[in-house]
Order: C-alpha cells, then sequence, then structure tokens
C-alpha cells in the first residue's frame, strides 16, 4: 500500500515502520490477496499461527497443503477452542465436486505432522465471504459447528484463536 497519509513511524518502535517498506516506498500490511476478474480480494494475513499444544501451527502451510488436493478449490485454516482448553486446527474447504470429509483428513494425514492435521474439517460449494472480499472467520465458526453439531459442537468455545 502507498498512501500520502501514511504514518512516518510507530510510536515506540520506531524502525518497524522501516522494515514493513519496500524499496520503493510501499508497505507491507501483512494481508494476503489475490486479483480475480480485476478485484482484490483479501485471503488472510502472513503473520497469523495456530498455537497447537505449544507448537506454533501456520494456517497458510496447512491451506496450502489442502489446495494440493485436486479436489478442493479454496480453504480456510483456523484455530478454535475447545472447553477442555485444548487448541485445535478446523478447517473448511471449498469444493463442488464429491468430497468427502475423511478423504481430506486422508490426502492431510500424509502431508503434515499429527499436531498440524485439521481436526475439525467441513466441505462446501463456496467459502462465506464479506463484503471487503475476505473469507468470514464468524461464518466459518458457525459452519463447522453446523457440520459437527453432533459430534463436537459442545465442546467448541467458539471464536478462531488466529
Amino acid at each position: 500500500m502507498h498512501s500520502t497519509s501514511m504514518g512516518s513511524r510507530y510510536l515506540n518502535h520506531p524502525d518497524l515502520l522501516a522494515q514493513r517498506l519496500t524499496p520503493d516506498g510501499y508497505y507491507r500490511t501483512g494481508d494476503r490477496g489475490r486479483l480475480v476478474a480485476g478485484r482484490l480480494e483479501l485471503t488472510g494475513r502472513n503473520t497469523a499461527y495456530i498455537n497447537v499444544g505449544g507448537k506454533k501451527v501456520s494456517p497458510e502451510h496447512i491451506r496450502q497443503v489442502l489446495l494440493d488436493h485436486p479436489a478442493i478449490a479454496e480453504a480456510h485454516v483456523l484455530g478454535l477452542s475447545l472447553h477442555s482448553g485444548e487448541d485445535i486446527v478446523a478447517a473448511l474447504v471449498q469444493s463442488e465436486l464429491a468430497l468427502t470429509e475423511d478423504s481430506v483428513r486422508m490426502h492431510c494425514a500424509t502431508r503434515l505432522a499429527s499436531h498440524m492435521r485439521p481436526t475439525l474439517v467441513a466441505v462446501v460449494p463456496r467459502l462465506p465471504r464479506s463484503g471487503s472480499g475476505k473469507v468470514a472467520a464468524a461464518e466459518v465458526v458457525q459452519l463447522l459447528r453446523h457440520r459437527h453439531a453432533g459430534l463436537k459442537d459442545e465442546l467448541i468455545k467458539g471464536e478462531p484463536t488466529q
């Protein structure tokens, strides 16, 4: 991003702004996005991590593994806190093909360490998005609750941990 109204420094962190500027003066916001039909869709953040059993897990890494599956068009990965206090990885995947949650789990089992594998998985025809194009995390949590109502709903506290 580049604007004439950009600040000149961060309060109490004078060197941080310089670290986030590109050589031509653009500010790296930490947001991820892509252009789709000439429109910018924000897809996530560069620095988000999920803490699973004291281990930092990159949702973006898990997302990329999910996207390697030929039937998955898009994916959103987040952390959820259970009533037990445990944090888990959850994934909502977009696919218009016949895809089961078990096949998604098997795909991850051969490519991710056990603490990185999504505990909760839901397959939907389209990821919910906000007006700005970002994945609507609160709707993702609701979809995961709905899909796992009989099995996991009583365990989910609810809000994304990332």
